[in-house]
């Protein structure tokens, strides 16, 4: 646990002017590594009290008791950092509706034209991968095509008759740093 022995000097307020009419913005708390998250839990383990665990990390007790609640009942996925915002899980629903919505009427076109005319028609920004990934998922995107026999190609260079074609090669090459040697090669 050597490796948390850092402290964090106490925050000084910083003497910056106010803009009438503004609030101050909140100080977002900073994410720990899951990695962090679990030497803390291993340190819970070994007899550690919850107030110096916290004191090593950096963070509050309550939040070490939260990581312990949350690794008790949902395992190692409980501890991983997830969005908690409402609004952008809503987006993302709606943006996946839109994009199902675009899929059924137009069942024929690809993930880049439903991204195109999603850009063009509404203003929602999306990648083409959400798009496959979204129709994919929702099991009304197009099968992959399946590669089925090649016709027989043409034989390039054979003629059933002498003298039809010929193929002609030139190479050219210095002789003793002297002489132009030109090497010509004709194949009937």
């Amino acid at each position: 646990m050597g490796l948390f022995n850092r402290k964090r000097p106490p925050a000084q307020p910083a003497e910056t002017p106010q803009v009438q009419g503004r609030t101050p913005s909140r100080r977002r708390a900073a994410i720990t590594p899951l990695e962090i998250k679990l030497l803390a839990l291993e340190a819970l383990q070994n007899g550690l009290p919850r107030s110096e665990v916290a004191e090593i990390i950096g963070v509050a007790a309550v939040t070490i008791g939260a990581w312990q609640r949350k690794y008790d009942s949902e395992g190692l996925c409980g501890l991983y950092r997830r969005s908690s915002s409402h609004q952008y899980k809503a987006s993302c629903r709606t943006l996946e509706q839109r994009i199902l919505e675009r899929r059924d009427e137009h069942p024929e076109r690809g993930v880049r034209r439903i991204r195109d005319d999603l850009r063009r028609q509404e203003g929602l920004t999306v990648s083409a991968e959400t798009v496959r990934t979204v129709v994919n998922e929702a099991g009304v995107g197009n099968p992959p095509k399946k590669p089925g026999p090649r016709p027989p190609q043409v034989r390039r260079f054979e003629r059933p008759l002498p003298n039809a074609l010929w193929q002609i090669d030139i190479f050219t090459f210095q002789l003793k740093r002297m002489y132009r040697v030109y090497m010509v090669g004709i194949i009937d």
